[in-house]
């Protein structure tokens, strides 16, 4: 794989969202960005999910996730996006996965974690999801 040179890559500053918010994660679902959760200008878990549209600069409201959440991992699915573990509304991780489709507009729940989990990673490749997370006792290495 061929990796861009640094000159290649530049950044650009969006629309501001009209909420301020840290621990979102973003998405790409079919040349579209999506930006789901996080915490709000109180460290309170939210259940946002906003879509980017580059034609007017401006983030749009969809339908909030089910279950409010920070630091989720997500995932595209072909046209629906994953959200896996994080942390709730009361600072513990979740062991609740939901999906959004984006042609419906619609979240379902799926299949629970065994555990409940926050700070893990998701991939998904040849239509195989998988996860990855460290877990580290004090006074190991």
């Amino acid at each position: 794989m061929a990796v861009p040179s640094a000159n290649e890559f530049h950044w650009q500053s969006l629309a501001r969202l009209p909420c301020g918010r840290v621990y979102h994660a973003l998405c790409e679902v079919g040349g579209q960005m999506y930006m789901l959760g996080g915490c709000d200008a109180t460290g309170r878990p939210c259940s946002g999910l906003e879509l980017y549209s580059p034609e007017g600069d401006r983030w749009i409201s969809l339908a909030p996730m089910p279950t409010p959440r920070a630091g989720a991992a997500v995932a595209e699915l072909g046209k629906q996006i994953l959200v896996v573990g994080g942390v709730g509304e009361e600072q513990n991780p979740l062991k609740v996965v939901e999906m959004y489709n984006t042609d419906e507009g619609r979240w379902r729940k799926r299949s629970a974690l065994r555990e409940a989990l926050m700070g893990l990673s998701i991939t998904v490749k040849e239509s195989r999801l998988y996860w990855v997370l460290v877990k580290n006792r004090l006074g190991e290495n």
